[in-house]
């Protein structure tokens, strides 16, 4: 069976992908069914600070370091290593622990087709069978002493710890986790390291496979450990690795923890980055196999329905004739209209689809398409110059230039267009609209970005539109002023339409306006609306919420704006449609939330946070009721 899981799972792992450094916000899909592959870029949204979403940061791994930032450098006295051993030192990057002296186990870490693997010798085996004799007996002073007998075996003290945890005995814990770590350190392959596993994103290990267990059980109990003494950016990487090793499955759950640990670091900005981010940086491993060979064949048909020889050739020749007649207004009229022709014209080549998708072919395509344009940019600027010598037609011949190069621009961002609208217009790929402790957490940082400061009145700012748009890609224009974020997405859904007769100048101005406009939406507006947005999108939180504070339906909410009671707003839809989802479905949505709410504790037990619940729970409650 674990043979089976296996072929499945290198089946479902993509080809390295390669992410060159002005390209790293981009994942590249490869068509394995060509002799030579073809590199479709799927655009997402950028930041400064980040590349990808699960790139390992080693330095973040080292707990020292988050302990002189939280207590500052007095507080931690290390001792300096003496480097004796290259790989020693490469091989210890989760825990940097080089004085204690560690027994080398009996395991080994293979290599093999982008799969790490751990296999297990028979002394390690023999301890293992002992190991479950005693594992019944639930004898812990008889787990102590196998211990004493084979300190090399991991599960053993896995056991331990989990025990010394549940008696609230956490730093003997913590120190059967550390040496658990340690031990796995001592038998890491020499590219299981974060250089490595960055540069290549389809590595993985299987967690169906017993032997592997013991790995992913240290790294999620080490995970916990580091949450509770409060060093969530070295938790966060080691939630980070878990997701990165196991993305086809995820059976440690990451994604329904990563958001509370992101919101626990004050990463706001990466929170909305990872979200908007994970499906399209990794989708070949997070969606099924008919689904990715589909869009995969979309984008195709995509990149190869337009044709730029036949949209330069024509700009050329138009562009041209009309250099050699400068002085006639008609013919400059006539190439805008031309054109603006053209334009039409390609796009609706690209919407039948109608070119052939042969790969080879586009390859080839690009680069002789490459060739002919700086070509023609070459041939235009020459022409250009000899016009400019006469000097009746100096000023008509610059601005026909500037007309060509205009023109040449705006078909290059069309094609780009076609490129990038197909995935975002058909697929959901953001997770605050897949589950349901994203759609929460989105709210939830802008509520904590601005230091729990709400101001209830602007949620009477918000008209139905702004609902409506928070549900598509518009939502970005609300998060625009608040992040420093690029949402290449939502600029590939609105590009401008250019049209003849436009110039730059003007289409600069327009976005300037936009994003004048954009100013507008305060936090606390943002966070009133997303709220409303998630309780739209899940009505059950609410009265989940509400049993999780034991707040009674019937209780006046305290500095609330509204007069309704939550038992009038729950006996209300969309709160009151128990429809909405089937039973399944409605139970493991419900096992979200309250997880979410646990996990969140800190920020959720807190009458603020009721008044704000209450707030926009009425203003839905409301614009139900209001009949227009």
């Amino acid at each position: 069976m674990n043979n089976a899981l296996d072929n499945d799972k290198s089946k479902n792992k993509c080809d390295n992908k390669n992410y060159s450094n002005n390209n790293c916000n981009n994942h590249c899909i490869h068509d394995n069914n060509e002799e030579e592959s073809m590199e479709l870029q799927l655009s997402t949204c950028t930041h400064e600070k980040y590349e990808y979403c699960l790139k390992l940061e080693k330095n973040n791994f080292d707990v020292n370091i988050e302990l002189k930032r939280i207590f500052g450098k007095s507080f931690v006295k290390e001792n300096k290593y003496i480097q004796k051993s290259k790989i020693k030192y490469l091989k210890n990057w989760i825990i940097q622990d080089f004085t204690t002296k560690i027994v080398q186990p009996p395991l080994s870490m293979i290599y093999k087709d982008n799969e790490f693997k751990i296999e297990k010798n028979k002394l390690y085996l023999d301890a293992e069978n002992l190991f479950y004799l005693l594992l019944d007996t639930h004898d812990i002073q008889a787990m102590n002493e196998l211990v004493k007998k084979y300190p090399f075996h991991v599960d053993t003290l896995l056991v331990l710890a989990e025990y010394y945890n549940e008696t609230r005995n956490y730093e003997v814990a913590n120190k059967f986790i550390k040496m658990s770590i340690l031990l796995l350190q001592n038998i890491f392959h020499i590219n299981f390291h974060p250089n490595f596993l960055n540069k290549n994103f389809n590595i993985f290990i299987n967690p169906y496979i017993y032997d592997n267990k013991c790995l992913f059980k240290s790294l999620y109990m080490h995970m916990l450990s580091l949450e509770n003494e409060a060093c969530t950016i070295t938790s966060l990487e080691i939630a980070k690795l878990l997701c990165k090793i196991d993305l086809a499955n995820d059976l440690c759950s990451i994604l329904l923890r990563i958001d509370n640990i992101i919101l626990k670091c004050n990463l706001y900005d990466f929170l909305l980055y990872f979200s908007f981010n994970f499906i399209i940086q990794n989708i070949q491993s997070v969606i099924p196999p008919n689904t990715y060979n589909q869009i995969v064949t979309s984008l195709m048909n995509q990149q190869n329905s337009i044709t730029p020889n036949h949209i330069e050739s024509n700009l050329l020749k138009n562009n041209m004739d009309n250099i050699n007649n400068i002085n006639t207004e008609i013919q400059e009229h006539n190439i805008n209209k031309t054109n603006v022709e053209s334009n039409k014209h390609d796009h609706n080549i690209s919407s039948n689809n109608q070119m052939s998708t042969n790969q080879n072919q586009s390859s080839t395509q690009k680069n002789k398409n490459s060739y002919n344009s700086n070509k023609e940019q070459d041939t235009h600027t020459s022409n250009c110059n000899e016009n400019h010598i006469l000097k009746n037609n100096l000023t008509s011949s610059s601005q026909h230039c500037d007309i060509f190069i205009n023109e040449q621009n705006k078909q290059s961002i069309i094609m780009n267009k076609q490129n990038n609208l197909y995935i975002f217009n058909n697929y959901e790929l953001r997770l605050h609209f897949i589950l349901p402790n994203f759609a929460f957490a989105i709210p939830m940082s802008l509520y904590l970005k601005m230091n729990t400061h709400l101001n209830l009145d602007d949620i009477k700012l918000i008209k139905k539109d702004d609902i409506i748009h928070s549900f598509s890609y518009e939502e970005c224009k609300y998060l625009i002023p608040h992040f420093n974020i690029r949402f290449i997405c939502y600029k590939s859904n609105h590009q401008i339409n250019y049209t003849g007769n436009q110039t730059c100048q003007n289409n600069i101005h327009d976005t300037k306006q936009n994003q004048d406009n954009n100013q507008n939406y305060s936090l606390s507006f943002c966070a009133h609306l997303f709220l409303i947005r998630a309780l739209l999108q899940y009505p059950c939180f609410l009265k989940t919420f509400l049993n999780y504070n034991n707040f009674k339906a019937t209780k006046i909410v305290k500095q609330t704006i509204y007069d309704y009671l939550f038992q009038d707003i729950l006996a209300a839809p969309p709160f009151s449609n128990t429809q909405q989802l089937n039973r399944e479905e409605y139970e493991i949505v419900q096992k979200i939330v309250s997880c979410f709410l646990e996990k969140n504790n800190i920020y959720y037990k807190s009458e603020k946070v009721i008044t704000w619940l209450h707030v926009c729970s009425s203003f839905i409650h409301e614009m139900y009721k209001d009949k227009k």
